[in-house]
């Protein structure tokens, strides 16, 4: 069967759609490159079907099944995926800005470089996704579950965290400047050159334990649990007096100075 007939069992409708894929379950369809603006696709069935370079800017994909699904580089911009699951998705560089995630699995998900800004991801499942690079500024991770998340190098800045769980997350050289980190918990993360201001909301932060260095090194405090108001005191003072170094000299950066400080 051909790439268009699959294109066509799923233009006549999803429960056309889901039959034929109850009774053909044994072929993935590919629908690379295909035009979805728009199109209401709540509960459809997409587990593993190849969606690469696809156009789904505006679709409502709420309830869907996309768990295994291909969506690298696909237009994913304005999706509603409310309670939709993206187990072990393949979402990178997908343009996800304004998405709509409340409550989405994401678990295992590959969204390396993908742009979530301005995205909805409250109370989504990301335990254990990949989120290296992505950008998530103005994001709203609220209550999400990102617990052994990858976010080595992702841009947080400006998102609410508040309540999220990080626990043995990776923040490596994350920014996460004036980002709300209110009642998160960040036990066991990976906090080793991440970015973070005076803006940088820790006060009410969950945590009993952070590293400094992967992996697992340079524990913090070295021993027992952070005192409350510890974890922020570490890093806004640290931040303070980098900031005050880089005005004097800018050359230096802060990766340098904020190393050198905080070992």
């Amino acid at each position: 069967m051909t790439d268009v007939n699959y294109s066509v069992f799923l233009q006549l409708g999803v429960n056309t759609w889901n039959n034929w894929r109850e009774e053909n379950n044994s072929l993935i369809p590919n629908l690379q490159n295909i035009e979805l603006i728009e199109a209401d696709l709540r509960h459809a069935n997409l587990s593993d079907v190849d969606l690469s370079g696809a156009d789904l800017a505006g679709a409502n994909l709420s309830g869907a099944d996309l768990s295994g699904a291909k969506l690298e580089k696909t237009n994913l911009v304005f999706v509603n995926f409310f309670t939709a699951d993206l187990s072990g998705v393949n979402l990178s560089r997908a343009n996800l800005s304004e998405a709509n995630f409340f409550t989405a699995i994401l678990c295992r998900a590959n969204l390396r470089k993908a742009n979530l800004s301005g995205t909805n991801l409250r109370e989504a499942n990301l335990s254990n996704a990949d989120l290296s690079g992505a950008d998530l500024s103005r994001a709203d991770l609220s209550g999400a579950d990102l617990t052994g998340a990858n976010l080595s190098g992702a841009n947080l800045c400006g998102a609410s965290l508040n309540r999220a769980n990080l626990s043995g997350a990776s923040l490596v050289s994350t920014k996460a400047l004036g980002t709300s980190l209110e009642q998160a918990r960040l036990t066991g993360a990976n906090l080793e050159d991440w970015r973070v201001d005076t803006n940088t909301k820790l006060d009410s932060a969950v945590c009993d334990y952070i590293y400094l260095k992967a992996p697992r090194q340079e524990r913090r405090p070295i021993s027992g649990k952070f005192a409350p108001g510890e974890l922020t005191k570490l890093f806004h003072k640290e931040w303070k007096a980098v900031e005050l170094a880089v005005a004097a000299k800018p050359s230096l950066g802060y990766t340098s100075l904020a190393l050198s400080r905080l070992n």
